[in-house]
């Protein structure tokens, strides 16, 4: 792009979901607040996906999903992890004690053979009808 008017151009044929997108600040979406959350905009079909990937690896024991919206549970989600090029399917149990807020699921994770890992990845289980917001992720005391 060489002059901002070419910018705008380019801009202004984007699919921009709403002019709310120009407005808020997304740069705070996934930091537990539930006022500024980032949204799927269409709704996930099974399979879809979000995650973290680290620079490190982590060893972990449980995942806390913050969100805004229906209520969810363990059968909402698939959990994998990473370590080194493998995926590994975990076995996600709701934790009472944790789950207890409104817009928090709180996850035990049974990563059966994984150690420290360097990625997880939370898939949704089914089609959703909405869509979906994320709030923030937070794994053992890595919260973001």
């Amino acid at each position: 792009m060489t002059s901002i008017m070419q910018l705008e151009s380019f801009y202004d044929e984007l699919d921009v979901p709403t002019k709310e997108m120009q407005h808020r600040a997304y740069h705070k979406a996934v930091d537990q607040d539930v006022g500024s959350c980032w949204n799927t905009y269409i709704y996930p079909r099974a399979g879809d996906y979000f995650g973290l990937n680290m620079i490190g690896t982590i060893r972990a024991k449980r995942l806390v999903i913050y969100a805004r919206g229906k209520e969810l549970n363990a059968q909402t989600f698939h959990v994998s992890v990473q370590q080194n090029n493998d995926w590994i399917n975990c076995k996600a149990t709701e934790s009472r004690v944790l789950s207890t807020a409104r817009h928090r699921l709180a996850l035990e994770l049974d990563c059966p053979n994984a150690q420290a890992f360097k990625a997880i990845r939370i898939s949704f289980a089914q089609d959703r009808h909405e869509s979906f917001n994320l709030c923030g992720v937070g794994l053992d005391n890595f919260i973001i």
